[in-house]
């Protein structure tokens, strides 16, 4: 691998019912549509080749413009869904104020479990993008995935804290050599106008759960 490469972590666009509570698998917004083409048409621009994503509706929504764009089908990995909270009280996992990645006690996912899988899907992609058939890749996923993904390239050990504030569609930046990975950017959203930019202000906060 003689050139650098790049992976750009996508959280999908605002969905339905995201100021209350997420229930089930909700669609993109009109909003979040918006969002999910103007961000096809910025990672276009920075020459992205593929992308993988979450197999969850949001994320495959919000891939749907790039993949368009791209002419090609997109790569769905299993391991880069959301965590799941089981029957954890929706209201309560909305909002900059959340718990840690940790729903075992409702029926949902351990986070132990959680960081694990998401780490293994990282991994994956990894071993693609320092192959040959690819460049750039675009991760389509969700706040807790991506999470999980940034602590891990920063080397923190798994606590299930949620430190990263994440925009809807915002790109978070991800320098890949075949030794090693380094964290460029995180929560980009210079390419969505203001009034796109969701929840409201995330874009002017230091640090912060999303989901």
């Amino acid at each position: 691998m003689s050139h650098p490469k790049k992976v750009y972590l996508v959280r999908h666009g605002e969905t339905m019912g995201a100021n209350a509570a997420y229930v089930g698998d909700p669609t993109l917004t009109h909003l979040g549509e918006r969002q999910a083409s103007l961000t096809a048409g910025h990672l276009r621009n920075l020459a992205v080749t593929s992308v993988s994503v979450s197999p969850l509706l949001r994320a495959q929504q919000t891939a749907a413009p790039m993949t368009r764009l791209l002419g090609k089908a997109p790569t769905t990995l299993e391991s880069i869904t959301e965590i799941e909270l089981g029957n954890y009280p929706g209201d309560k996992a909305t909002g900059r104020e959340r718990p840690l990645i940790e729903f075992a006690a409702w029926g949902g996912d351990s986070g132990t479990e959680f960081n694990q899988r998401a780490i293994s899907g990282f991994q994956r992609v990894l071993d693609d993008i320092r192959g040959d058939d690819h460049r750039d890749i675009a991760l389509v996923s969700h706040g807790g995935t991506i999470n999980v993904i940034l602590d891990h390239v920063a080397g923190l050990a798994f606590d299930g804290e949620m430190r990263h504030l994440l925009a809807n569609c915002s790109v978070s930046t991800l320098e890949v050599r075949s030794d090693s990975v380094s964290l460029v950017d995180v929560n980009f959203v210079d390419h969505l106008p203001e009034e796109l930019i969701t929840p409201p202000g995330e874009n002017l906060l230091p640090g912060g759960p999303s989901r």
